[in-house]
């Protein structure tokens, strides 16, 4: 902010931070205030790659005991499975899910990256830091074959691909990185077997994990499969190795209902891809598994009480 010429102090006080908090590194902060100060900054400062400018700034080591972990993983492959098993150290919101075919490059994996929140909080600012994050599992030598954003750009398209030195593409079902599966069997350099085996020791006996239900698992297969057509209970639950009615009696004893799920996860979905991509809607409707566009219109009605086309003429 101070290298655009402008005071962060105010912005920071509004929304509950301070620049002591983000002095000490073993402080928590709310992702919701971190991720609407970027918002408001970038606007503030007439900066639409502000969260890329900011990224650029930051190290993988940011990730403390995280960082120690993944970088000592022995290849990127473990790295990754280490990075989506220990996510939580540095956020509960933030999910790592690795796709063994890339929706969008042949013969290439995807490492998917998804932030639980709650629907009126954006996420645009926020990608350039994932992006970051995903460098500490190949110690900033991994290669890539391209990028996906789940938005529209919200600066130049050249300023993204001068960032991230490769395809960018926009609009997608989700935030990813797309590698070949080569790349992610390559060792790590540097890695170190001891000082990785005493990180998860220490995490393991020393820092709870958060508790992850049977709903939560219902909620990320969801997303994970948005786009394939396998979103009925009878297929979330073959995924998940459970009969139908096993699924439904262990999210009752949660509290939880398979339907309710379902369509808290798609109603979030729609309502990101109406603001914040510019993908056709017969497209969006085809994403949330809706045979035809008056479908999607339905929902939306009853969701938002506004058609598809009014909530994307408002973003």
């Amino acid at each position: 902010m101070q290298g655009l010429g402008t005071d962060p102090g105010p912005l920071l006080e509004r929304h509950g931070l301070s620049s002591e908090m983000l002095a000490d590194p073993e402080t928590l902060v709310s992702l919701n205030a971190a991720l609407m100060l970027l918002e408001e900054s970038a606007g503030v400062t007439n900066c639409p790659d502000f969260g890329l400018r900011l990224s650029q700034s930051q190290d993988p080591t940011d990730l403390g005991l995280l960082a120690v972990v993944i970088q000592n993983s022995g290849t990127i492959a473990q790295a990754i499975a280490d990075s989506s098993r220990y996510l939580f150290l540095h956020s509960p919101d933030f999910k790592i899910t690795m796709i063994e075919k890339s929706p969008l490059l042949p013969s290439s994996a995807s490492l998917r990256f998804d932030m639980h929140l709650p629907l009126n909080i954006p996420q645009a600012q926020s990608i350039g830091r994932i992006f970051r994050m995903a460098q500490a599992f190949a110690n900033r030598n991994i290669k890539i074959r391209g990028v996906s954003f789940p938005h529209a750009p919200i600066a130049e398209k050249r300023v993204y691909r001068r960032h991230f030195g490769v395809p960018v593409y926009f609009s997608q079902a989700f935030a990813g990185i797309h590698a070949e599966h080569s790349e992610l069997q390559a060792e790590l350099k540097s890695s170190n077997s001891v000082i990785h085996r005493l990180a998860l020791d220490y995490i393991d006996k020393n820092i709870a994990p958060v508790a992850s239900g049977l709903s939560e698992r219902v909620r990320q297969t969801l997303l994970l499969t948005m786009g394939t057509g396998k979103g009925t209970k009878a297929e979330i639950a073959s995924i998940l190795k459970m009969h139908p009615r096993t699924l439904q009696r262990h999210l009752h004893g949660e509290g939880e209902n398979f339907e309710i799920i379902r369509e808290d996860v798609y109603k979030a979905a729609a309502l990101r891809f109406l603001r914040d991509s510019d993908l056709p809607l017969k497209q969006i409707a085809s994403l949330l598994g809706f045979s035809e566009h008056s479908s999607l219109t339905r929902a939306c009605n009853r969701w938002f009480s506004a058609s598809p086309a009014q909530i994307r003429a408002s973003k």
